[in-house]
């Protein structure tokens, strides 16, 4: 026998209406969810805000809510530098340009190089990355 959400008697909890509410939701999804009056959810908690004020400082609100943080961009130019000076000093040692049948080394170095083609093609390559790829020889 499976029992059904809607079989379930309302959630009558104030005190959990009220981590609801501090959690972020809103007066109406918490009514919702428990399947209880709005007028009811909202009463609960305007009278725990006029007993105990802070209540509102407390209250996580979505855009309260820490965002992860972005790579900064120049992190990302150092690693295209890394990758480039790799493959520069390959193009110098060797004297061509990787191949993916190569090693493990010579093949990610193949790859990022086919991947800068693409955005090449993309129109996303900086004129700054694509005259130093420029400089290395004929890599389109």
């Amino acid at each position: 026998m499976t029992s059904d959400i809607s079989d379930w008697p309302p959630a009558r909890s104030e005190s959990e209406w009220v981590l609801f509410y501090l959690r972020g939701l809103g007066i109406a999804h918490i009514a919702r969810l428990c399947r209880v009056p709005e007028a009811a959810v909202r009463r609960v908690i305007r009278s725990r805000e006029a007993a105990d004020s802070g209540v509102m400082g407390r209250r996580l609100i979505l855009h309260d809510r820490p965002r992860p943080a972005a790579q900064p961009k120049d992190a990302c130019d150092r690693e295209w530098d890394k990758r480039y000076t790799a493959l520069f000093r390959f193009v110098a040692t060797q004297g061509r340009f990787p191949r993916q049948l190569g090693g493990p080394v010579e093949r990610s170095m193949q790859r990022w190089l086919y991947n800068q083609r693409l955005k090449l093609a993309a129109g996303e390559l900086d004129t700054r990355r694509e005259g130093l790829l420029d400089a290395l020889g004929d890599w389109r």
